[in-house]
């Protein structure tokens, strides 16, 4: 029997035991599936679509925030729901999320440090509770910065994020300045929302083509603008400003978005009501608002000093200011209030070490938006640097408006930075291809030509 040497070899298929897809195509059958369906799932397209819907599901549910407005989706938590099954997909397709990312490692070992300040706190019961919004909000960062894996999903969850804010901008005009509830319910909070929306309606309009994302950019801004001035927010006002500033350096035409900057200035001065700059005039008044806020910052400098490393823990440096304020002070007792401002609450709440961390988090926000400015890319690629400019200028309002508000815990800061880690991971691809195809283009160019008559025969 003769051997042939053109026989195919037979190729065995493995299928690893604890393959996600496969266990997602399994899970199916007892669903009571179709076969189809069964076979898509157990293939992979569909799994990832779920948590990307999942993802921008919880977007919405967290700033527009239906479930405020509509009492019928108070009682179902939906935010609640979707958060654990992201859970659930993030523990199937663990092997795609970014884990060693520094922003990542930084944000567990928040969370890790917050757990363990549980029962040590003063108050407990608030201690426990930030860890649990906390992990929604890390929940969430890795949805982000797992799922939005590229340009054409980063595209789409910016633009549901600039719409959620429209409705938001919509609602604050409707009603005196105010969004529609938890971290949007207070007017300067609600001002600080805008803020963090605008640089997004303005930097990002090169990435989009359709008629109607621009429609929706521009009437975002012009919406955020007047909502703003609805919500007489002082701490609104000056982060408005720094916001501007910061939209025209960043910007790739500074000219022309300084005009137009130059512009929406003198309308905003025009069209304001007198009312509202009467309220901005007041921003360097003596006594009110400004005096309890300097007291309650000294207050929580007191608190800082005597808990340097470790601070009080999350959600309680409210409940240890009564024993720091003096007994002689003519003013109530400042038990239970927050203290204004972002500084003034990491600091005494998470000390040095926690301090540490979220500036290690800042530190990486801003190297990675460096990093995808100057990245080279293809002529044909989305300019998804754009969506880095929006995230320094929406940064730098967060945290000047956190100097006068208690924002530590809201999920401005940490959807920002997933959305750095999702940006920088879609820069990364156009980088890989934009260098391989330097490459191809150099190989092509150091060819030598063959001489005329000395081709290979076909």
């Amino acid at each position: 029997m003769g051997l042939n040497l053109y026989r195919r070899p037979s190729v065995s298929v493995h299928v690893e035991k604890n393959d996600p897809k496969m266990e997602i195509g399994r899970y199916a059958g007892s669903l009571g599936l179709s076969g189809p369906l069964r076979g898509s799932l157990r293939q992979g397209p569909i799994a990832p679509s779920v948590a990307y819907f999942l993802t921008i599901a919880y977007v919405v549910l967290e700033y527009a925030r239906p479930q405020d407005t509509l009492p019928i989706l108070q009682s179902f938590k939906l935010s609640l729901i979707t958060s654990m099954l992201l859970a659930y997909v993030l523990v199937r397709f663990s092997r795609n999320v970014p884990w060693f990312r520094p922003q990542i490692v930084l944000f567990t070992l928040i969370l890790a440090y917050m757990s363990m300040w549980v029962p040590f706190a003063t108050n407990n019961y608030w201690a426990l509770k930030g860890v649990v919004v906390f992990t929604q909000t890390y929940i969430f960062v890795l949805a982000i910065a797992t799922f939005v894996d590229n340009s054409e999903r980063l595209k789409k969850f910016v633009l549901i994020f600039i719409a959620a804010g429209l409705f938001q901008a919509l609602w604050g005009m409707l009603h005196g300045g105010k969004g529609t509830g938890y971290f949007q319910a207070d007017e300067n909070d609600f001002a600080l929302t805008m803020c963090v929306v605008l640089p997004f309606t303005l930097m990002t309009a090169a990435v989009v083509r359709e008629r109607w994302a621009h429609l929706l950019l521009w009437t975002t801004g012009a919406m955020s603008l007047v909502a703003i001035v609805a919500s007489d927010s002082r701490g609104g006002f000056v982060g408005l400003i720094v916001t501007a500033g910061m939209m025209v350096l960043m910007h790739r035409n500074r000219v022309r978005l300084g005009f137009a900057t130059a512009i929406g200035a003198m309308a905003l001065a025009v069209l304001a009501p007198s009312a509202y700059w009467e309220e901005m005039r007041t921003i360097t008044d003596e006594g009110g608002t400004r005096e309890d806020r300097m007291e309650l910052w000294t207050v929580a400098s007191d608190v800082y000093k005597d808990n340097p490393f470790f601070g009080v823990g999350q959600n309680n440096i409210n409940w240890v200011l009564n024993d720091y304020q003096l007994e002689s002070d003519d003013h109530r007792m400042f038990g239970g209030r927050a203290v204004h401002s972002l500084y003034y609450t990491l600091l005494p709440e998470m000390g040095t070490l926690g301090g540490l961390l979220f500036l290690g988090v800042l530190y990486y926000n801003a190297r990675d938006i460096g990093r995808i400015v100057r990245a080279p890319r293809l002529p044909t690629d989305p300019p998804i640097d754009a969506y880095a400019r929006a995230l320094a200028c929406s940064l730098m309002a967060y945290l000047i408006c956190g100097i006068f508000l208690s924002v530590l815990w809201y999920p401005h800061f940490y959807l920002l930075t997933a959305m750095t880690i999702a940006t920088v991971r879609v820069q990364e691809q156009q980088t890989a291809v934009a260098q391989r195809a330097g490459v191809a283009e150099q190989n092509v160019a150091a060819e030598p030509e063959v001489p005329e008559g000395l081709e290979s025969p076909a």
